[in-house]
């Protein structure tokens, strides 16, 4: 064979591992080219000029071809570029992407002011903040960035995922910068479009006022949409992880999860009224319970207090519109004034629910008399009993004269004189009201 002179070639690529950097300078004149501009000898390091004796492997020839048709057919982006970021070589879906064309995009840096690039939330992607220049400075590698890329050819925007990854000399100098990056622009409208649906979906939950839980068959929250209108026991952020009986009363809880177990097992919803002490007082809850899988379901649950003080309040109005009627059709009945206000202290009885209920009459003296009475059974009668009442003898019979109606909770909470809680105690009172009944102001009776 023929002597062979050996000169150093003063470019190359990458070996077709796409990790090892054989290039020992840039290309001729800082030259860029693309891939499958570059001849299959290129590659080497350092290699023997060709002469008539010595000609390039076949067979690396072969392999190189197959290197840069693949690097071609990719169908992610790829670029090369510099130690000072400066785009070397590209492939055919790198331009494609960006919308450019190959003389557009070679000798471009990261810095040039014509991209015009925007981060997730709008804002501009600055270049000094781009992968590569990033990837150049820290010495690392630069994975998962996503950038918005504006298209002046396609008039669009296209959302690239980008990577950055530096290659570095024997001195450890940067050599070049290996970018990919590939089009998730329709998982960008994916994930917008899901997020709308969820801002919507929230809105109309937040607009719901009920407490709303995401249980498991154990009655253990897994979610917690809090009540807009009403308190509970425990913070809904507190309650995450807890179970029903670990909040709720025990009977509550045991009677919820009665009906929990119910709703999983037929599919239908389940309703449950109880009491619940708060820090304001009694409240009626209201809970529905429908099966949302195999083993969890969604409890419901509304604060109907002001129902039910509404619907007891109509009770109350419609039995004392029973009472009024009862009355007055006794009084048509019968014109016997005893017989009348037996039947009136029987009703007030039963409309209050009371124990005992007695008119008591004064005499000019300010005794008086038990004329009429309704008592329970199991309390002793004051029917005809006379009462000395030295309180009224004093002069505080005028107040009711004037119409006060008295209420007393409890006796042993109040302040009463000796006498008015002696007079009481003789009925065996805890608890009662008194109302004025005038015959005739100048009567005093």
């Amino acid at each position: 064979m023929a002597s062979q002179t050996s000169t150093s070639v003063p470019y190359g690529l990458l070996t077709s591992n796409f990790q090892e950097p054989i290039m020992t300078s840039l290309l001729p004149n800082n030259e860029a080219k693309r891939w499958d501009t570059i001849a299959p000898y290129e590659t080497l390091e350092a290699v023997t000029a060709p002469t008539e004796d010595c000609q390039p492997d076949p067979a690396l020839k072969t392999k190189e071809e197959i290197f840069h048709n693949l690097i071609q057919n990719l169908q992610v982006g790829v670029l090369l570029q510099g130690p000072d970021s400066k785009i070397l070589m590209s492939n055919r879906a790198a331009l494609e992407l960006l919308g450019l064309e190959e003389d557009q995009l070679l000798g471009k840096t990261s810095f040039d002011p014509n991209w015009k690039v925007i981060h997730e939330d709008g804002s501009p992607f600055l270049g000094e903040t781009h992968p590569v220049p990033i990837a150049i400075a820290t010495r690392k590698p630069v994975h998962g960035v996503v950038m918005g890329v504006y298209r002046p050819k396609y008039g669009d925007l296209i959302w690239l995922l980008v990577n950055a990854d530096p290659q570095f000399t024997p001195e450890g100098t940067v050599r070049q910068v290996i970018c990919t990056f590939s089009d998730i622009t329709e998982r960008k409208r994916i994930e917008e479009a899901l997020s709308k649906s969820e801002f919507r979906h929230r809105a109309l939950l937040n607009a719901i006022p009920d407490l709303m839980l995401r249980v498991n068959r154990d009655g253990e929250y897994l979610d917690v949409k809090p009540a807009r209108d009403f308190s509970t026991l425990l913070d809904p952020a507190e309650m995450i992880g807890k179970r029903e009986e670990d909040i709720l009363p025990t009977e509550v809880a045991v009677r919820r999860k009665e009906c929990l177990k119910r709703a999983l097992q037929t599919g239908e919803i389940q309703f449950f009224e109880y009491e619940i002490p708060l820090d304001d007082g009694i409240h009626y809850e209201e809970a529905r319970i429908i099966a949302s899988g195999e083993d969890e379901a969604l409890i419901i649950v509304r604060d109907v207090t002001q129902r039910k003080q509404a619907e007891e309040e109509l009770r109350s109005q419609n039995h004392r519109a029973y009472l009024l009627t009862a009355i007055a059709l006794r009084i048509r009945q019968s014109l016997n004034l005893d017989e009348i206000l037996t039947t009136t202290v029987a009703e007030v009885r039963q409309f209050l629910q009371a124990d005992r209920v007695m008119i008591y009459r004064f005499e000019p003296t300010w005794d008086g008399t038990v004329v009429v009475e309704s008592v329970a059974s199991n309390w002793t009668p004051a029917l005809g009993t006379t009462i000395q009442d030295t309180c009224f003898k004093e002069g505080r019979w005028q107040k009711y004269y004037r119409g006060k109606i008295q209420t007393i909770d409890d006796i042993d909470q109040e302040t009463l004189t000796s006498c008015h809680r002696e007079l009481l105690a003789q009925f065996q009172v805890r608890a009662s009201i008194v109302v004025p009944i005038i015959q005739g102001r100048g009567s005093r009776r």
